[in-house]
């Protein structure tokens, strides 16, 4: 297989991640009044991003779908775009997609654990933990809050993605290896 071949290959898994995350994020935000933030699906797709394209590829598409929104498009659920969306009360949210996708990647990649399902679980787990951490942070600047009670207020989001993060390492395990 040739170099060309490869790099082909590996823009297009990206190419179809960036588009996982994109259609997920069609699917209507559940509005919850107690927080202003809404449960998304779109979170689904950054995990994903991390488990099947790694610690670089996984952040280059997020990159990728960052770049896509800033100029406008209405990609983000709820379809939001545009580069104000980085500076809104979702900002910590997106910051959180970023490195978890990273993280992620690296740990499914380090982790010494023949399951890998477990792996998956764990790292997706980890991703979980840094979006709504992040989010819950930024969230609670952004509101004038302080941090503790954002961060309680974000728990509001793990029982969804700690079910996003057993989806997402699911999948993870079924795809062939050749596709990993």
């Amino acid at each position: 297989m040739s170099n060309d071949s490869f790099d082909l290959r590996r823009l297009t898994r990206i190419a179809l991640i960036v588009a996982v995350i994109i259609l997920l994020g069609l699917f209507p935000p559940i509005t919850l009044g107690i927080i202003p933030v809404p449960i998304v699906l779109q979170n689904l797709g950054i995990l994903l991003a991390g488990l099947l394209l790694g610690k670089k590829d996984g952040v280059f598409a997020v990159l990728l779908f960052y770049l896509l929104v800033a100029f406008g498009l209405p990609l983000l659920a709820g379809g939001r775009g545009g580069i104000a969306v980085f500076g809104q009360m979702t900002a910590g949210f997106l910051l959180g997609y970023l490195i978890a996708a990273f993280v992620i990647g690296f740990v499914v990649e380090k982790l010494p654990l023949n399951n890998q399902l477990i792996a998956a679980l764990i790292a997706t787990l980890i991703g979980v933990l840094i979006i709504d951490v992040l989010g819950g942070i930024y969230l609670g600047v952004y509101l004038k809050q302080s941090v503790i009670k954002a961060l309680i207020s974000a728990t509001v989001y793990l029982p969804g993605d700690i079910l996003k993060a057993i989806v997402a390492s699911i999948v993870y395990r079924s795809m062939p290896q050749s596709l990993r």
